[in-house]
């Protein structure tokens, strides 16, 4: 979309009393005019200007002043495997991981609110733990989201990196456990609460955001994205939390089944 484009549908949605936005990709910080579109947002009274990347661009401190001056105020940062050779050969890039790092350093030190999106792989996810503690504790970062793999976004590929969501469950619940005395929150969308164990409070529905996405060619909201969109299993039927949870993916359920599912009484 074109920075005009862009500006009108900034203006056109702050005028019906849209007060948040996210600019992401693709990789948002490609784009030259990233900190025009964070000012005219801002501008235009937007209070939550957030931009979703994979925080490369962000290793130059310049940059990220520049983005933190012109009004982005929430930063997501995806990283998709640890320690680092794992998120390398994700990225396919050496050096990816150290790159992130060191804008998750910058944006950190600035005083930045961060949030690191981690993938979770059949691969990652035994050191699930580990990447929690040295984010927490050696880079500072306070807030995670836990985005467990799709096959979608892999072009119906891949299907043995996809993890079983009890695994995931009980994995990130330890995970959260041992670092909770250091972060604000832990979250995740994608494995249902009945997995979560005594670390429900980890789970999020995206139909809570009001989260409208819009692309050069379409827009839906977030609940309806394939990477979102779940589905009920006859375990959610009498499930007391069904009505707040969206459910398994249904390209999961395709893949594993919905044997792990249970009802939460």
């Amino acid at each position: 979309m074109t920075t005009r484009k862009i500006a009108s549908l900034l203006s056109g949605y702050r005028e019906k009393g849209v007060a948040k936005v996210d600019f992401g990709g693709g990789e948002p910080t490609a784009r030259h005019d990233l900190p025009v579109l964070a000012k005219a947002a801002a501008e235009l009274g937007y209070k939550h200007i957030g931009v979703k990347s994979n925080g490369m661009r962000f290793c130059y401190p310049d940059y990220a002043e520049q983005c933190m001056g012109a009004g982005f105020n929430d930063f997501s940062i995806s990283l998709w495997g640890y320690p680092a050779d794992m998120h390398d050969r994700m990225a396919g890039r050496t050096g990816a991981f150290d790159m992130t790092e060191m804008g998750l350093n910058n944006l950190v030190d600035f005083g930045a609110d961060v949030c690191v999106d981690l993938l979770v792989t059949v691969q990652s996810l035994p050191a699930l733990g580990d990447a929690l503690k040295h984010l927490s504790g050696e880079v500072g970062v306070r807030k995670f989201r836990l985005w467990v793999f799709s096959i979608f976004g892999a072009g119906g590929l891949c299907t043995d990196m996809m993890p079983h969501l009890a695994q995931v469950g009980e994995s990130a619940a330890a995970a959260y456990s041992a670092v909770r005395q250091d972060v604000d929150w832990v979250r995740t969308s994608h494995v249902p609460p009945c997995l979560l164990g005594g670390a429900r409070e980890m789970y999020f529905n995206v139909s809570e955001q009001g989260l409208l996405v819009i692309t050069p060619g379409h827009s839906f909201m977030g609940e309806d994205s394939p990477f979102e969109k779940g589905v009920h299993v006859a375990a959610c039927r009498t499930c007391r939390l069904m009505d707040k949870c969206a459910g398994p993916r249904d390209e999961y359920v395709r893949i594993r089944g919905d044997g792990e599912l249970k009802t939460v009484e």
